[in-house]
């Protein structure tokens, strides 16, 4: 080979390593509840490509996030709790946390879902339909002109909250009526709707995958909130601009 093409072969090497090296030199790091992270991560696809900036998600409890944020262990704190509740949170742990120090923004919605076993051919409920199963005033999917099997209700530990929120919508303070069974997470929760044929459940949309299908019911929803320090480092401003956040919603007097 000629001097002067394994000198550009070379110098192209080299180049190339240098730019492998440095493509993700600069780092965010994102704490927050799974469900939100997952949110995040398919609302990020490409991110890391088009910027050069590596993104590191943290699952943590909503208590502490914020806490490693202000304590610039991690940069991005994100969930579907409001700044105002968040900060009350640690201040009910003895952790004061200034509240001027941060900024929020709503990056979209969380929505909470219904499930089913695919073999169920019930596609959508109206909120009274979903509501008189839960409570136990319907008692057999042959009321949907299906099978005579009870409905059983496949709960989730990990997603309480978000069920707790989603019952509230639709059956208020009305006791459950259905039979359920309440597993670890969300993935056994998915294994069993899939498994039982007459199984619904209550889950955060993230998580849905081909395993299960949707049934149609009145949307149940929570703004998913970014929370950051105002003294943040440019790719933290470069990554909410890629999100394109919606406007916060109003506060309600």
């Amino acid at each position: 080979m000629k001097p002067v093409l394994r000198f550009l072969l070379a110098n192209f090497i080299i180049t190339l390593i240098f730019y492998l090296a440095s493509a993700y030199s600069a780092e965010i790091k994102i704490v927050g509840s799974p469900s939100s992270l997952e949110f995040l991560k398919k609302k990020m696809v490409g991110f890391e490509e088009k910027t050069g900036i590596k993104i590191t998600f943290i699952p943590m409890g909503p208590k502490f996030s914020l806490w490693e944020v202000y304590n610039d262990r991690a940069d991005l704190a994100v969930d579907t709790i409001p700044l105002k509740n968040w900060i009350a949170l640690l201040t009910n742990e003895g952790i004061e946390v200034p509240s001027t120090g941060f900024k929020e923004v709503v990056i979209g919605k969380e929505r909470i879902v219904v499930i089913a076993n695919k073999r169920n051919p019930v596609t959508r409920l109206s909120k009274s339909e979903l509501a008189q199963i839960l409570t136990g005033e319907v008692t057999s999917w042959s009321h949907f002109n299906w099978k005579d099997l009870p409905p059983l209700l496949i709960l989730s530990r990990q997603a309480s909250e978000a069920q707790k929120y989603f019952l509230n919508n639709i059956i208020g303070n009305s006791p459950l009526g259905i039979q359920f069974i309440t597993v670890r997470s969300p993935k056994e929760q998915k294994l069993a709707v899939a498994f039982k044929e007459n199984a619904i459940g209550i889950i955060q949309e993230p998580y849905v995958d081909q395993s299960v299908k949707v049934i149609q019911t009145p949307e149940v929803s929570r703004s998913i909130y970014l929370a950051y320090k105002k003294t943040s480092k440019n790719e933290i401003l470069t990554l909410i601009n890629y999100l394109k956040p919606q406007k916060m919603p109003e506060r309600r007097r």
